[in-house]
């Protein structure tokens, strides 16, 4: 007998709001047929992890956790066949089935009045909503694809090529400077690559190129070149805007062009937007709309791996069709929260054999025009891919041990960390999870009392305090747990109270890490953002010292009872550790396989290890890298990959098929 709706309920695998949207459907119709209502159940628990769809083909190979039994997970083998259940869909008033992508337009979309949407070229059920969202994207993509090109004089152009890449054809430049020709004159473009690779360094060339390109053929009557830089988080937009005032401060260009790059405006997509909290039928919840567009040129986004399909959607919807838009970021790492995979969908492709020549050079120097070759309209023209690191050298432990996770070589991060010198990595496998954190522990106190001498012994008022905080973090897959932050951080203030360090309470104390949980724009803090508590400089009561570089000590200080929320942080979620680094970094596995516990999890923790600077000489020396868990567990992560159920891609390529 086929799975139904009733047994799933009746195992307990599926959540109430995942059982409520067969309860609505049935009222919207007399007796749906029951392998549609099973469908519709499902397209909700997939959503819930982060997919966009659900793919009939995968559906025997799902797995569900029991709600009420932890670790229990039942699979089942006796589905509907795709055959029936196909057919089921397409009948039934709830659906609206699709054959070919190419036929959808916005007339479809805009017709769109049924809850369900049966993509029947590729056997994929979605909710209505995700996929007016994904065909939009997809339909823009096609549109930026498919478009004329950016001209700009060819004799300037390399010129100023050659300004920024004089070394263009060493390895240590030559992706960037490919990236920067590629991306130049482009509607849509993206730019991805692992840390240290150079992304922030290469659009700060691109933007300058742009800048120059302009200003050779601008007149006094012109308006001068409107950028916007874009990230999810206001953390990551204020790393952006300060990591490109750094690259842009070290490019060979003019005082001009420095200065237009010096004052681009940078936000998060949501302030940028205009996010209000009204519901649509009263303007909301964005201003910046199709009928309202961002007023930009150029719009960039970072840390694109992390913008979910539905924000994607309003951004794109609000970026002129004049502009043009950069996506930056990189695939391998975490994806967004919500739902989709935008940036991985996209970048799939690179996954595959070029048919195309589309990866060799995109101008040849000498003979082709630059705007001849960028025509091409295939996904893959579009895309950029930073190899080259300039954080980890090819035989460097942790750029080995990087490359070992990305690629899935579970064996080969088994014999790197067993094998790998002392100094720069270390393996923490104890059979009893209790000693693992102990020692864990015991370690991170030890390094923590160097900062508290130092701020024992120096006012609250130094930058050399905030880089000894910020040597060493935990890094955590859960939240809750033996092995998460919350415990980690309550055991790290239980030694540190033990040995006399600190005096914890309820509420702020002296000598206390925090995170901000939550934006505040008027102290300019934003989620994820870490400070320190000190004693308030020159008066009494405590404050949260934060770096600040455009101050001139390099930080500053915000009074407690001004702070937004927070909390303490001597250990993190490795999600809320992304676009951080560290030269110390302790990545605490748990005591138990988890499905958050993935290959991109991991990566993303090993990747947040950083050189540390010695002395005033510019010597630096290796970061230090440690992992606490288990073989088993470390195995299951490696093995576990991100895999979000989503139709983007092929959607854009159907419509750039001829």
């Amino acid at each position: 007998m086929p799975v139904t709706l009733d047994r799933l309920i009746q195992h307990r695998v599926l959540a109430p709001v995942h059982r409520a949207v067969p309860e609505l459907l049935s009222r919207l119709v007399s007796a749906p047929h029951p392998d549609v209502l099973l469908a519709a159940a499902l397209v909700s628990e997939q959503y819930s992890r982060g997919h966009t769809c659900l793919a009939l083909a995968d559906v025997p190979a799902m797995s569900f956790p029991v709600t009420d039994r932890e670790g229990e997970i039942r699979r089942y083998d006796d589905w509907p066949t795709l055959e029936s259940w196909s057919l089921a869909l397409e009948e039934s008033p709830l659906v609206l089935t699709v054959r070919d992508a190419r036929s959808v337009d916005e007339s479809v979309l805009d017709r769109l009045n049924r809850p369900l949407v049966f993509d029947r070229q590729f056997c994929r059920v979605y909710m209505a909503r995700c996929w007016f969202c994904e065909q939009y994207l997809a339909l823009r993509f096609a549109e930026r694809l498919k478009a004329a090109p950016l001209t700009f004089p060819e004799t300037p152009l390399k010129a100023h090529l050659r300004t920024l890449f004089p070394e263009s054809e060493q390895e240590s430049s030559r992706d960037q400077s490919r990236a920067v020709e590629r991306s130049i004159v482009r509607s849509l473009a993206v730019i991805t690559g692992g840390p240290g690779t150079g992304k922030t360094t290469t659009v700060a060339r691109l933007l300058a190129l742009r800048l120059m390109l302009e200003q050779d053929r601008a007149s006094d009557a012109d308006e001068p070149l409107r950028i916007l830089l874009m990230a999810p988080t206001g953390k990551a937009a204020q790393r952006l805007k300060e990591s490109l005032s750094g690259a842009a401060q070290r490019l060979p260009v003019p005082e001009t062009v420095q200065s237009a790059l010096q004052g681009i405006t940078t936000g998060t997509i949501h302030r940028l937007l205009g996010w209000s909290p009204r519901p649509p039928e009263q303007g909301g919840p964005y201003r910046h709309t199709a009928d309202h567009p961002l007023p930009a040129d150029i719009v960039l986004v970072d840390e694109a791996s992390m913008v979910d399909l539905e924000l994607l959607f309003h951004l794109v919807t609000a970026v002129p069709d004049s502009a043009q838009l950069i996506l930056m970021g990189d695939r391998d790492q975490l994806v967004s929260v919500e739902a989709g995979g935008v940036l991985g969908d996209l970048c799939s492709v690179l996954d595959e054999p070029d048919q195309g020549g589309q990866d060799q050079d995109t101008v040849d120097q000498d003979t082709v025009e630059f705007a001849q070759k960028a025509g091409s309209p295939t996904l893959r023209s579009c895309l950029s891919l930073l190899s080259f690191s300039h954080r980890f050298s090819r035989v460097s432990q942790l750029g080995r041990l990087a490359a070992a996770i990305r690629a899935g070589r579970t064996d080969d991060v088994i014999d790197l960390l067993k094998t790998g010198s002392a100094d720069e990595m270390l393996w923490l496998s104890s059979a009893s999870s209790g000693a693992v954190v102990q020692d864990v522990v015991h370690r991170v106190s030890e390094d923590w009392q160097e900062c508290l001498a130092m701020l024992r012994e120096t006012p609250g008022w130094s930058r050399a305090i905030l880089t000894a905080m910020n040597r060493i973090r935990v890094l955590c897959a859960h939240r809750d747990g033996l092995t998460g932050e919350n415990s980690l951080n309550q055991l790290i203030a239980n030694e540190l109270q033990s040995t006399g360090w600190l005096k914890p309470r309820h509420g702020y104390y002296f000598g206390q890490p925090v995170m901000v949980t939550a934006n505040s724009y008027r102290q300019e803090l934003f989620n994820g953002d870490i400070g320190l508590v000190v004693q308030s400089p020159g008066r009494d009561g405590l404050s949260v010292l934060f770096e600040d570089s455009s101050s001139s000590d390099g930080c500053r200080h915000i009074p407690v009872p001004l702070m937004p929320e927070t909390r303490t942080c001597f250990a993190m979620t490795i999600h809320k550790s992304q676009g951080s680094e560290f030269p110390r970094v302790m990545v605490m596995l748990p005591e138990r396989d988890s499905p958050v516990l993935t290959r991109e999890l991991l990566y993303t923790a090993v990747t947040r290890v950083r050189e540390e600077p010695v002395g005033s000489g510019g010597q630096r020396r290796p970061g230090f890298l440690c992992i606490a868990g288990s073989e088993s567990i470390l195995r299951s992560a490696v093995g576990r990959r991100v895999r979000r159920t989503g139709g983007l891609r092929d959607s854009v390529e159907s419509r750039l098929e001829h």
